[in-house]
């Protein structure tokens, strides 16, 4: 990723990891909305801040099912 050092600072935030982490868990288990991209791949070109979380779905996903979201 290109992004400068405040951006770079700014998506390393707990939060926005969160949200990050959790929209793509909606996007993998099919719960996209008109609040989300359309799918996984979309979310990925679209912002290049997801594509390092995205390599482990595995984990995402299990970890929000546990929280039941």
């Amino acid at each position: 990723m290109d992004l400068t050092d405040s951006r770079l600072t700014y998506w390393s935030t707990p939060t926005e990891v969160f949200a990050r982490a959790y929209e793509l868990h909606l996007l993998s288990t099919g719960r996209a909305s008109s609040m989300t991209s359309a799918d996984v791949d979309a979310l990925r070109a679209a912002d290049p801040s997801v594509v390092p979380l995205s390599g482990d779905m595995n984990a995402i996903d299990g970890y929000f099912d546990r929280l039941g979201l």
